[in-house]
């Protein structure tokens, strides 16, 4: 089988998840001696033309990604290309399936799905498609470029539980007369994921139907990475969970308690309904139980792990060591100018720290605490605005449907009228 694949991949194009070092070298290690690797090459600018706006195209450009994007856009086409003759994968990033025609969110900038089948299509390779995409995550960025064709069908399985999940998978895969099948390869709904629905042969098991289905058919299979990197900041927080034989657990939000409970672990402390109301009201609360437990020396160290916001496109998960305090703590503070006199503390030293200390420590929680949020809501602007934007090209997609039908229907009965007055005459 034949995998396409660039050495380019492997550099941390921005600080996203989806960049993430390690990523795409832990998979090329595992699968290398299996397959055949071919190296991508760039999508042109007419592929991407075909599913993208010139003003995406632009500012894509102005993100310095164009390259990078481009790069994963022109494996998938390669990749589509191929699998006329023979099942293939691209294992690729950017993903794309959540970028739309003008906008894009989720670490994606264009879509590849989009961009390789539109490509096929214009090349006459094919006559219908089905697009699985088994990403936990909705190809919201599928939908909005492809639904809009008649000759393409897309699958976004949403079953509760396993065995609903791959029957509605396996139900469509029986049922369509595509004669070609593209996947948009997401495992974020493994067990060992944040989906913590599907086995590793369930995995196999769709791509056994994929097969199956595109010989049923006459056609072709390809597969294309996505992958999960919402709530990496869990994932990130778990490695670090891992690193000490006891640990104690303190959640802040439904979504962290929920994923720690899901891998087994005990959560000794949880905070509902405050990640989305960040005050020191809260802080303060959160603080209290962490210096009751460290006092107690029941924690060597305490660390919390957060979402650090750096821009709309880029959340990073961040750990910091909350205590015990060292220098390191104050790295970035100015030390140039230098306080030398005498200093007297009262009523004592420990007095002064004992409230200082606490004082600090809810600053930091405040601070992680309102990172976090404006995370979380940009992260939510962000789909937003691609929601609105993609709206706007549909209703202005449908605006022209409508007046070409209605011209084509006024057009048609004034050509009966004066074909009726020639007829009496």
């Amino acid at each position: 089988m034949i995998v396409y694949f660039n050495q380019d991949f492997y550099e941390e194009y921005t600080s996203d998840p989806a960049a993430e070092s390690g990523r795409m070298e832990a998979v090329v290690e595992a699968i290398s001696p299996f397959v055949d690797m071919v190296e991508c090459e760039p999508a042109t600018e007419d592929d991407l033309l075909a599913a993208h706006s010139n003003a995406h195209l632009n500012w894509v450009h102005s993100q310095g990604l164009y390259d990078i994007a481009a790069l994963a856009a022109g494996g998938a086409v390669q990749a589509a290309l191929k699998s006329v003759s023979e099942p293939c994968f691209a294992l690729i990033r950017p993903p794309g399936h959540h970028a739309s025609a003008t906008s894009c969110w989720g670490f994606c900038y264009f879509n590849n799905m989009a961009v390789s089948l539109l490509r096929l299509k214009r090349d006459d390779l094919i006559d219908r498609a089905l697009v699985l995409d088994f990403d936990l995550h909705f190809g919201d960025g599928n939908v909005n470029i492809l639904d809009q064709n008649s000759w393409i069908e897309i699958v976004n399985p949403e079953g509760p539980d396993r065995d609903v999940y791959l029957d509605e998978v396996r139900i469509a895969l029986e049922n369509t007369t595509a004669n070609m099948i593209a996947v948009s390869a997401g495992f974020d709904n493994h067990v060992n994921d944040w989906g913590g629905l599907l086995l590793s042969s369930d995995y196999k098991i769709m791509g056994q139907w994929v097969r199956q289905a595109a010989d049923k058919n006459g056609g072709g299979c390809y597969g294309l990475l996505e992958g999960g990197y919402n709530h990496n900041v869990l994932n990130f927080a778990e490695d670090l969970v891992q690193q000490s034989d006891e640990r104690y657990i303190l959640t802040v939000g439904q979504e962290a308690r929920v994923f720690f409970n899901r891998k087994g672990y005990m959560i000794d402390v949880e905070f509902l309904h405050v990640s989305q109301n960040p005050t020191l009201y809260n802080a303060r609360n959160i603080t209290k139980d962490i210096l009751e437990l460290y006092d107690n020396g029941l924690m060597e160290e305490v660390y919390v792990v957060y979402t650090q916001f750096h821009s709309p496109l880029v959340q990073e998960p961040k750990a910091i060591k909350l205590l015990p305090l060292s220098m390191r703590n104050f790295a970035d503070v100015d030390t140039e100018t230098t306080y030398t006199a005498e200093m007297t503390y009262h009523p004592s030293a420990r007095e002064v720290f004992d409230i200082l200390v606490p004082q600090y420590i809810i600053g930091l929680v405040y601070g992680c605490l309102v990172q976090s949020y404006a995370s979380e809501h940009c992260a939510r602007m962000t789909a937003m605005e691609a929601a609105n934007n993609n709206a706007d090209d549909m209703i202005r997609d449908l605006t022209k449907q409508y007046n070409r039908a209605r011209q084509a229907s006024i057009t048609n009965e004034i050509s009966e009228i004066i074909g009726a007055l020639e007829a009496l005459s």
